[in-house]
């Protein structure tokens, strides 16, 4: 069986990206692995920085316990699994979310990884460091980009 890896960051484009996974997994008979990768935040970023300087983020949404995030993304699940008969694995991951991404979809063998756009534009991403561009940029997978800008 196929299997699509749908990135989720639990913004206002998630909807947007589940309903056009779902619809690409339904095509293809495939299965969706949901993942959402907490981003450790730096507490002192010294030059040449490793990732030992990175922390877990000390909000109580993204506090060390994940089950509030899994029980979020097993609620977007559900109805994929009953409406649609699709099988969806939920995962979180913490980490930063380019490696993170790409780690889950060489471990389930991914045909596709499917991405939203929030569409900030080409000099946003170069100062933040966009997601998408990230993974286009060290990817040897497949990318389906959902763009989510509103209308």
């Amino acid at each position: 069986m196929e299997t699509l890896l749908v990135s989720l960051d639990f913004s206002d484009a998630t909807p947007k990206v589940i309903n056009a996974a779902a619809e690409f997994a339904t095509s293809m008979k495939a299965r969706m692995v949901l993942l959402h990768v907490i981003e450790p935040i730096a507490e002192y970023v010294p030059l040449a920085a490793s990732m030992d300087v990175l922390t877990t983020p000390a909000s109580p949404m993204h506090a060390l316990d994940p089950q509030p995030l899994i029980e979020r993304l097993e609620r977007l699940a559900e109805p994929l699994r009953r409406d649609k008969n699709l099988a969806v694995i939920c995962e979180v991951q913490v980490g930063l979310p380019v490696d993170e991404i790409l780690a889950r979809a060489r471990l389930y063998e991914c045909g596709a990884i499917i991405l939203g756009s929030h569409g900030h534009g080409a000099l946003y991403d170069f100062f933040t460091g966009g997601v998408v561009t990230g993974v286009l940029k060290k990817t040897s997978f497949p990318v389906l980009v959902i763009p989510v800008k509103k209308d």
